[in-house]
């Protein structure tokens, strides 16, 4: 029973990990489609906290580390955002819930962009809190017991490449624009394929899951002293592929600094020139 309530629970979030592509590529797979897609990733959150239901049980009881406290917080960040996300999806629906006929459609657009994009940054980095969990599930289920060198190298490796691809996309796409709310537009390249929209949010995903995982092991090496030489020397080097990944992130304030500046020097173009047609006329 133990080990159907853990394929139940993998089934259900590779599910969401799959859908999380597909919704955030709206504007290419279609708004009916991004609508049904959406009442099936309400569905299966509201089936994820069903099966961990034990969760909501505990959460006022025990100790609360440091780990517990940014798990606890990202959790309860992701139920405000899986409301917010319905809500305002039912308030802007043209299609499924159209006869509602719900009013607050700007401020509904605005709280969806915002929802959705935390919604994708949260969820990965949650996942990958609990890779090793989740690594623990899925042996048992492919009943893969012996621990190969060359499978889990190549697997980091590979992991890695990844994320760093996912970087790239996340400084490319300018995500941080969305995340900050500095554009209330996202900008949709048509000519591009939709699959190639699909592996772009696919790679952010595995960026912030890497983030998550790592994230987890260095607040873990508070017992640093517990380890051995070789367990130490790996800890190090993933505090500094953790550092170089968290760069992104000053990537992305400057980013949005430089939109803002870009902003504010085309506002005061547009005044002038609006100053010098009116002395003209």
């Amino acid at each position: 029973m133990d080990l159907l309530n853990k394929k139940l629970r993998i089934a259900v979030d590779s599910g969401m990990v799959l859908l999380l592509p597909l919704l955030m590529a709206y504007s290419l797979v279609g708004e009916t489609a991004h609508e049904y897609l959406g009442i099936g990733m309400s569905l299966l959150f509201v089936a994820h906290h069903i099966l961990n239901v034990a969760w909501w049980k505990h959460l006022l009881r025990g100790k609360y580390t440091p780990l517990r406290i940014l798990g606890t917080a990202i959790d309860l960040a992701l139920v405000v955002i899986m409301l917010a996300l319905p809500i305002s999806g039912m308030i802007l629906s043209r299609y499924v819930f159209r006869f509602l006929h719900l009013g607050g459609a700007a401020t509904a657009r605005t709280v969806h962009l915002l929802a959705s994009y935390w919604g994708l940054v949260l969820m990965s980095f949650h996942a990958g809190m609990h890779g090793n969990r989740i690594m623990e599930v899925f042996r048992k289920i492919t009943t893969t017991q012996q621990t190969s060198k060359i499978r889990t190298w190549s697997l980091r490796m590979i992991i890695v490449l990844l994320a760093i691809c996912g970087l790239y996309t996340y400084i490319k796409n300018k995500i941080g624009l969305y995340l900050f709310l500095r554009t209330q537009f996202v900008f949709v390249d048509f000519s591009q394929p939709v699959v190639w929209s699909l592996i772009d949010y696919l790679l952010v995903s595995i960026l912030f899951i890497v983030l998550g995982y790592v994230c987890t092991y260095l607040i873990c090496l508070k017992h640093i002293h517990k380890y051995n030489h070789r367990q130490l020397s790996v800890a190090q080097t993933v505090e500094k592929i953790a550092l170089l990944l968290m760069l992104f992130f000053y990537k992305s304030i400057i980013q949005v600094q430089r939109h803002n500046d870009c902003r504010s020097i085309d506002k005061n173009i547009y005044n002038s020139l609006n100053e010098n047609t009116t002395e003209i006329s």
